[in-house]
């Protein structure tokens, strides 16, 4: 099994050792919990920019008190961090690279079809509220995009009919959903 500190890591490495952003860090991590069953953390919450897991903010401050990860906080309007992979972490990920290859491989997977499909939290916070919303409604079977952006009423969320199908691709591309048309 994964904890949160390995996956906070290996999704690091992922994207060659840096990531913008906690929202993204978080949506990548909630759609490796949704597709790889190693990763052992506590599941998402409804959050206002989505799914939320506080273990995974506990464990990237811990990594970045830990010095394995740095944090830079800049203001693009509002604040912003971007995190990236410590020398010192160089070590320990490559020892837990080695460690978990199977989960490593499917995570890097994940991180690349969310790369294709442009890797900005905006993007990735829409389309993780459409994965939870499906998840929540046990939508084997598929749903349509009118009914995705109902479902986001429910939750206080604003959702637009662009959004859905972004996410939809998304989602599909990671093989999490399959959206009737």
């Amino acid at each position: 099994m994964v904890d949160v500190y390995d996956t906070i890591c290996l999704t690091l490495a992922a994207n060659d050792s840096q990531i913008n952003g906690r929202t993204t860090l978080q949506k990548l991590i909630y759609f490796e919990m949704a597709k790889i069953p190693e990763i052992n953390i506590k599941p998402h919450i409804a959050y206002f920019y989505g799914p939320f897991n506080r273990q995974v903010a506990h464990g990237l401050e811990t990594l970045v008190h830990l010095d394995i990860l740095s944090e830079r906080r800049f203001k693009k309007g509002y604040s912003a961090y971007e995190y990236s992979i410590l020398e010192r972490g160089q070590h320990v990920i490559e020892d837990l690279k080695t460690e978990n290859k199977e989960v490593f491989e499917k995570i890097k997977n994940i991180v690349q079809i969310c790369k294709e499909h442009w890797i900005k939290s905006h993007s990735l916070s829409f389309t993780a509220k459409v994965h939870y919303m499906l998840s929540i409604q046990d939508c084997k079977n598929g749903v349509t995009e009118n009914d995705t952006i109902a479902m986001a009423d429910s939750f206080g969320w604003d959702i637009t009919e662009d959004d859905v199908k972004s996410g939809a691709k998304l989602l599909e591309k990671l093989e999490l959903v399959k959206i009737r048309r």
